[in-house]
């Protein structure tokens, strides 16, 4: 027994395909458009944060001395102002 094969596909299932191919393309271009942002936008807090701490070790380099260091310092001061 042969089955006649009908292989025309009605318009409108085709024009309903078609519109959900362009859907399925648009969420698809969506989604990589927003991973795109959110990578741009951890970059650049990435970016802000050294820039930050840079900016900080910047303002807050200050000789820092030991405090034995700073006694011993102190102690020739006071032995050269003695002397002279």
């Amino acid at each position: 027994m042969h089955f006649p094969i009908d292989s025309h596909i009605p318009t409108s299932v085709v024009l309903i395909l078609v519109f959900l191919a362009l859907l399925w393309g648009v969420i698809v271009a969506c989604y990589i458009a927003d991973v795109a942002w959110a990578v741009c936008f951890a970059q650049n807090a990435i970016n802000s944060m050294k820039e930050t701490e840079l900016r900080r070790q910047a303002v807050s380099r200050r000789p820092v001395f030991i405090i034995g260091e700073h006694k011993t310092r102190h102690e020739n001061v006071e032995r050269l102002i003695r002397t002279v």
